[in-house]
């Protein structure tokens, strides 16, 4: 794989203290939260903190040829640093990863789909721990936006390792629900939704587990059942991965207007030249112009 030099990028958000002196004197002090490559830092005068020490690559695999190019294409300059991508089954040519990433339902039906193919790898149990899990701390069902993270089996002893994923376990599952229930997707930001509740999961995960996860493996989200075509969704999934781990185009955690929010979610769904082509094609004009009006203020 063509190793492609790694620009950094990060984010920072300051935020002000006051440090007491005594009884009197209040000394204003600069705190900054710095995010590169997944990593948060505490910068406090000169001193530099690590907020967060794992470092997670995220490894996507699938069988579809057009999924995978589509990846290299949306990643092509965080390859192969904290992106990898490959081709095939993700069990048999898979690589070896900490967790698995799948692509459910909101109430951890686990029979269909690429889910069906993690039932049979790892068993039913996976299903059955997982909808106690949903039920118990999340109210019923998994939003898409959410993930849950559940180990991948009770006891490891149970599957057979060593023909797949090289050889080694993969010790958690990553529920991340493409759709509610299953339909087309293919016109929703869902794949930017899960893949961004997988980001902020395995996080929040790292921060308290003695044994972090520091490898993903990842399909294509809402690519089979939900229809959603393959570049939209590797579109989607940089999206997610600039914003919530290599800490870029961050306008949207905090924007300043709803239009920001619009121009977000419309290039995530891609929609806006069919729009305007829809537009420019109008005959009444004042109809045209409030159809095109979103689109003006997105793109000027």
């Amino acid at each position: 794989m063509e190793k492609t030099q790694y620009n950094s990028a990060s984010s920072r958000s300051k935020v002000r203290h006051k440090k007491v002196s005594g009884m009197k004197d209040e000394v204003n002090v600069m705190r900054e939260v710095v995010t590169v490559m997944g990593k948060k830092t505490e910068v406090v005068g000169e001193e530099v903190k690590d907020l967060e020490e794992v470092s997670v690559i995220y490894k996507f695999c699938d069988i579809q040829d057009s999924m995978v190019s589509a990846w290299n294409v949306a990643f092509k300059q965080y390859i192969p640093e904290c992106v990898q991508v490959y081709h095939g089954d993700i069990f048999k040519d898979g690589p070896a990863a900490d967790a698995i990433v799948s692509p459910a339902n909101s109430f951890g039906f686990m029979d269909g789909g690429i889910d069906m193919a993690y039932s049979l790898h790892f068993g039913w149990q996976m299903q059955k721990r997982l909808q106690e899990k949903i039920r118990s701390e999340f109210d019923g069902e998994v939003l898409v936006g959410q993930a849950a993270i559940i180990t991948s089996v009770e006891n490891n002893s149970d599957v057979v390792w060593s023909q797949f994923n090289e050889g080694q376990p993969i010790r958690y599952l990553i529920s991340a629900p493409t759709m509610r229930v299953p339909l087309d997707v293919s016109d929703t930001p869902n794949a930017y939704l899960a893949f961004r509740a997988v980001i902020l999961a395995v996080q929040k995960f790292n921060r308290t587990a003695p044994k972090p996860i520091r490898s993903v493996l990842c399909p294509g989200l809402g690519t089979a059942i939900g229809l959603m075509p393959h570049d939209r969704c590797a579109h989607q999934m940089l999206r997610a991965f600039e914003t919530f781990y290599v800490g870029k185009q961050t306008d949207i955690l905090r924007p300043r207007a709803l239009v920001i929010a619009n121009r977000h979610h419309w290039n995530l769904t891609q929609k806006t030249l069919c729009m305007m082509k829809v537009c420019t094609q109008h005959k009444d004009r004042r109809i045209c112009y409030w159809l095109i009006r979103p689109c003006h203020l997105i793109y000027c």
